[in-house]
């Protein structure tokens, strides 16, 4: 048996990505463009609005998970999170615990296809149910 533990590609300063999702959810659903700047101060984002007012700010976290913020009606109502790798069996309990804690609040979305060649498909997100 190999006596290394295979390293998680997904986690960001040795927290696990679903904790950071998790994060992201509770500090920034229901919160302005403003809020979302402020947040993310310190890490390059990106924005545009399209002609449906939805606004995206995305940006890269050091792990280089790519992460996504959509607002609507200038609060935000869902956040994605592209991972690297599938996620950990400690991310997939980490998000099912808080969908079922939060059930009233918001929506789990995953995504974890990687049999399209060259796509990474591996995606969590939370959506609003109240916004």
């Amino acid at each position: 048996m190999w006596p290394f533990k295979k390293k998680d590609k997904n986690k960001l300063n040795n927290h696990f990505i679903s904790d950071i999702l998790i994060g992201y959810t509770l500090n920034l659903m229901g919160k302005s463009d403003e809020d979302v700047i402020n947040y993310f101060e310190g890490i390059k984002i990106g924005s545009k609005t399209d002609d449906k007012g939805i606004t995206r700010f995305m940006g890269i976290l050091s792990n280089g998970c790519v992460f996504l913020v959509l607002l609507e009606n200038k609060k935000v109502f869902k956040i994605n999170i592209w991972l690297n790798n599938k996620p950990s069996k400690g991310d997939s309990e980490n998000l099912n615990f808080f969908q079922l804690t939060h059930e009233a609040e918001y929506y789990l979305y995953s995504l974890f296809d990687n049999r399209v060649k060259g796509a990474n498909k591996n995606m969590i997100a939370f959506e609003s149910k109240i916004f």
